[in-house]
C-alpha cells in the first residue's frame, strides 16, 4: 500500500484496510521512502534549518516491484505521484483514496461543485 505520510500518521489505516480488505499482510511504503532532502536537488523549503523529504512514489513502486506484490493500492498519493507510482509499478494498481484536502478526501465533491455551477 502506497502512502502519504500525514494521511495516515500513525499508520492504522493502511494496516486494517491490508488485513480487512485484503485478507493479506501489506506491505507498507511511506511517500517519503528514501529520505532525499530537498536542498539535495536545489529545491527550497519554507523552513530552511528543518530537515525536510520529498516524496518519491518512483522509489515506493520500485521497493513494491522487488516484494514482488500482486496487487498495489494507493492510499492518498498527490496527483501526479500517483501516475508515476502506477506508471513504475509491474503489478496492477488502483487507488482507494484519492489525496484531496480541500473537501475531505471525497473527489466526488469537486464534480459536485462543477455541476453545481
Amino acid at each position: 500500500m502506497a502512502d502519504q505520510t500525514p494521511f495516515d500518521e500513525k499508520g492504522k489505516l493502511r494496516s486494517r484496510v491490508g488485513k480487512l480488505v485484503f485478507f493479506v499482510t501489506p506491505v507498507l511504503a511511506c511517500c517519503r521512502l528514501g529520505a532525499i532532502e530537498h536542498a539535495e536537488i536545489g529545491l527550497s523549503k519554507k523552513n530552511p534549518d528543518k530537515f525536510a523529504s520529498i516524496c518519491n512514489p518512483i522509489a515506493q513502486a520500485r521497493l513494491f516491484n522487488e516484494v514482488k506484490t500482486d496487487l498495489n493500492v494507493i492510499l492518498g498519493l498527490c496527483l501526479g505521484h500517483d501516475i508515476l507510482f502506477t506508471r513504475e509499478s509491474q503489478a496492477p494498481t488502483t487507488t482507494l483514496i484519492v489525496k484531496d484536502r480541500v473537501y475531505g478526501h471525497n473527489p466526488i465533491k469537486t464534480l459536485a461543485k462543477i455541476i453545481e455551477g
